[in-house]
């Protein structure tokens, strides 16, 4: 090796160094071979609980643009539904000289609403103007919308079976438009139809939309033609398109002592809570929002099977769109028929140490889009058993 320093040397040093690192690792750690001695504050937190009540509230009307899974038609009590319905253009041939038979629109039962005996009466009318089914909503079809003088079709009948398919039979004048003239995003015969309640409509069905994941349960049309001639005869059936619903009822917000969350119209409410007391450095580990139910007025449809109110955030002093997109579910607490609680720590948190534009109440998941469910809750009005509550445990750094 060289400056003198034999092989058997470097090794008897190496394993030298190595037993020394080996036996410091073994060493239990202490203050001195520590590699590092932080000195954190430890501070003592104080858990508190309270329990408080709502200090004010309201229910409002909200329209939304329903395009759910299911459209409703029909007339029970004061609601109302009138559904959307068109067909792409494109996918009609163009065929100015043929002779339409026949036009019969299909559709397909899912649910309903009042009196399974009751009457579903409804006429179709052609829409007169561009539609978009994720905007409409019942103010865009108050004037001029489509045309009521000239009825398209009619039907009458009772509540057959949840999936059953009815048929209407349509103007075959109206649908000659739609093969005669050629395909177009803006042309005034393919604005479709819409089927109104009439007077003696008693019940609301509602029925299986586009939005459904089987072409089997889409609306339908069949178009029987023949060419001028008379010797040719042939049947296309088209089930593509667009669609939705428009729901209404008026006056629905009765009794001052109660929240509405109601699908289908739509009718929402805000609950507010005032947490003041809660010093702003304070960690908010539980709060539970108990709401209590009103089941002489509450009306879910047997469809649903579930009558979760859905809890947002507000963000904003308005009361149309400025709530958190993303909610919690408020249930009924097990063993209770009208009582629901949810936990909001979150939405607390936020309150103590910002703004608090307090808690939206609104039909929980897709029934909003789809029915017409009645989830009524006592509010800040109520008796004290009765109004909402809210039971907060928190922790604050003892003095």
């Amino acid at each position: 090796m060289h400056n003198g320093i034999s092989r058997r040397s470097l090794v008897a040093l190496g394993v030298c160094v190595l037993s020394m690192l080996l036996s410091a690792c073994s060493d239990d750690p202490t203050e001195q071979n520590a590699l590092l001695t932080p000195q954190l504050p430890f501070i003592e937190m104080a858990v508190r609980e309270s329990t408080i009540v709502a200090t004010g509230g309201s229910t409002f009307k909200q329209p939304v643009a329903m395009n759910g899974a299911v459209n409703l038609v029909g007339r029970t009590g004061n609601y109302t539904a009138s559904m959307a319905l068109a067909f792409y253009s494109a996918y009609f041939p163009t065929r100015d000289t043929v002779n339409v038979l026949s036009a019969t629109l299909y559709l397909h039962g899912a649910t309903f609403y009042g009196d399974s005996t009751g009457q579903l009466s409804f006429t179709v009318h052609r829409i007169d103007r561009s539609w978009n089914q994720a905007t409409l909503t019942l103010d865009s079809v108050q004037n001029g919308f489509y045309d009521a003088s000239v009825v398209r079709g009619t039907y009458g009948g009772t509540i057959g079976l949840d999936t059953e398919q009815v048929a209407i039979e349509l103007d075959t004048t109206m649908a000659r438009q739609w093969l005669a003239t050629p395909a177009s995003t803006d042309n005034p015969n393919m604005y479709g139809m819409i089927p109104v309640p009439t007077a003696s409509a008693t019940v609301v069905r509602g029925f299986r939309s586009f939005e459904n994941d089987s072409t089997g349960w889409f609306p339908s049309v069949r178009l029987i033609c023949r060419n001028v001639a008379g010797t040719v005869l042939d049947t296309a059936t088209y089930y593509l398109g667009v669609d939705t619903f428009i729901g209404n009822v008026d006056n629905l917000d009765s009794d001052p002592k109660l929240f509405y969350v109601q699908a289908g119209v739509v009718y929402r409410d805000i609950v507010n809570f005032d947490v003041s007391f809660i010093p702003k450095g304070a960690i908010v580990n539980a709060a539970t929002l108990v709401l209590q139910g009103d089941a002489a007025t509450t009306r879910v449809n047997r469809f649903a099977g579930d009558t979760a109110v859905a809890a947002h955030l507000m963000q904003g002093a308005t009361t149309s769109s400025e709530f958190n997109a993303v909610g919690v579910s408020a249930r009924l607490v097990p063993g209770s028929a009208t009582m629901y609680s949810v936990d909001i720590a979150h939405y607390v948190q936020l309150w103590v140490s910002g703004s608090n534009y307090g808690v939206l109440l609104r039909t929980d998941g897709a029934r909003e889009f789809q029915s017409f469910d009645l989830v009524t809750v006592w509010n800040h009005l109520a008796d004290a058993s009765r109004v909402p509550r809210l039971k907060i445990i928190y922790s604050v750094p003892k003095n």
